[in-house]
């Protein structure tokens, strides 16, 4: 589903409709769950399907500590894991670990502003009543401040 304030669609007094994800580059943001993987095969069939080149993102607190070093190490060594997920589908793939103090939806935004896309990838965790009410979801705060139309991957935990 591609949701957000900035999805294509016709206004009411329009008689075209807008030229559709006119930046030609896909970014699939992601976190260390089970779910990223859904989001950047999602994101790489749209990539694919579309012509489109694909960006993996995630989005971290600044590491205050020597032991930030290996934790960096370890956030780009899961990015790299998902990128050979999809080097198979002819898409050209690259990596981003944004670092921001305020948490996923600043960060993306702030990436976002920096390096526009035509469309952002987002998965959200499917859950329901006491479970989503203490887990939240970060995709809908992602949703709200990015500049751009999303497509969300619902996945089951």
């Amino acid at each position: 589903m591609v949701v957000g304030r900035l999805a294509d669609r016709k206004e009411y007094f329009e008689t075209t409709w807008p030229a559709p994800l006119s930046v030609n580059r896909i970014v699939a943001c992601v976190d260390d769950t089970a779910a990223a993987a859904a989001a950047v095969t999602v994101a790489a069939d749209w990539a694919s399907a579309l012509s489109m080149s694909l960006t993996i993102l995630t989005v971290a607190a600044p590491a205050v500590t020597l032991s930030g070093d290996e934790r960096s190490d370890t956030l780009e060594s899961c990015l790299e894991r998902l990128r050979d997920l999809v080097t198979d589908r002819s898409v050209d793939v690259s990596t981003h670990l944004q670092f921001d103090p305020l948490g996923p939806a600043s960060g993306v935004s702030r990436y976002l502003s920096a390096n526009p896309c035509g469309l952002l990838v987002v998965s959200t965790h499917a859950r329901s009543g006491i479970s989503r009410l203490i887990g939240g979801t970060a995709a809908t705060n992602i949703n709200a401040a990015a500049p751009v139309a999303t497509v969300v991957v619902a996945v089951s935990d």
